[in-house]
């Protein structure tokens, strides 16, 4: 395989209303008030799920590790990474818990919060991860888990990757951050090639600018990734740092976009492709994946992607 994603996969319930306000950073609804419903809708998400489907999507082989539950959404997480082309040997399937699940509250000014249930992404286990399963595969991409099962099954699939000499790629969540940060540091340690967004590149290094950020993120690290929203995308590798401006987009759904950035990211790295070409093809794919609702309801072809970046 060319990649191997681990992490959450989980089924999106996105609610658009105008009865959602923003007040400074916060989305707040009335108390006591029955807010209408503009829109709903439902997709299957979760950081490794997007990650796996888009670089299956623009034509890596790709492989993912995680846990679902015995249900319904379970089931079509299954089918439509299967579909996909995706190899879901080791994404289990846990009786004792519901496959994990978010609410998506997005206001009129399209600015979002979300609402996790876990559930089985924390049951993925030490035990699951097998060394058979890494054989012959080029890159391990890992994203946010936090329960102690899942945690420790993480660690050894990282050290699994470098007996391999795998590739490994960070790409935590400011959740993992928080709650996670002992082991995560370890994790970014042993990988060669960090992805986060500004927030997280901030809160990981306890810096309050950006350069500084950059500057310890890359200590150890071959390449460092920050994704920036609208002022675009950096890329350090330690001695020049590459930007690339955010093509211009009409957000409707934030959910998704900076896996859909990761996905296009790696694709064009194992492809040996130029970090300027690589960032702008990155950017080009999650500008896309912003003008619907759903991570990866209708993520874009190749084809689009091209048409934008050359547009």
């Amino acid at each position: 395989m060319d990649l191997i994603a681990m992490g959450s996969l989980i089924v999106d319930a996105t609610i658009v209303s105008a009865s959602i306000r923003t007040l400074g950073n916060q989305l707040y609804l009335k108390k006591g008030s029955k807010a209408e419903i503009d829109k709903l809708e439902f997709s299957l998400g979760g950081s490794a799920h997007n990650i796996a489907f888009g670089a299956s999507r623009l034509g890596l082989k790709t492989g993912i590790i995680g846990c679902v539950g015995y249900d319904s959404f379970g089931k079509s997480i299954v089918e439509r990474l299967r579909k996909e082309g995706v190899d879901t040997r080791l994404l289990k399937r846990a009786a004792t818990k519901m496959t994990g699940y978010s609410t998506v509250l997005i206001g009129p000014d399209g600015d979002r919060s979300i609402l996790v249930y876990r559930g089985a992404n924390d049951l993925i286990d030490s035990s699951d991860i097998t060394e058979k399963y890494f054989s012959g595969s080029r890159a391990f991409l890992f994203t946010s888990l936090t329960g102690d099962r899942s945690v420790k099954a993480l660690q050894k699939a990282v050290r699994v990757a470098e007996r391999k000499r795998m590739t490994i790629i960070a790409n935590p969540s400011i959740n993992m951050i928080a709650k996670r940060r002992d082991e995560l540091e370890e994790l970014v340690q042993a990988s060669n090639i960090v992805i986060m967004n500004e927030e997280e590149a901030l809160e990981y290094t306890k810096s309050s600018h950006l350069t500084a950020a950059l500057d310890k993120l890359v200590v150890g690290n071959e390449l460092v990734v920050v994704t920036l929203g609208e002022r675009g995308s950096i890329t350090f590798d330690g001695s020049r740092k590459y930007k690339q401006k955010a093509f211009k987009s009409r957000v409707l759904d934030a959910t998704g976009a900076g896996d859909a950035f990761a996905a296009a990211f790696v694709r064009c790295y194992l492809k040996g492709l130029d970090i300027p070409y690589s960032l702008k093809f990155a950017s080009s794919t999650s500008s896309l994946v912003l003008r619907s609702y759903g991570a990866t309801n209708n993520f874009p072809s190749k084809v689009q992607i091209m048409e934008l970046m050359e547009s």
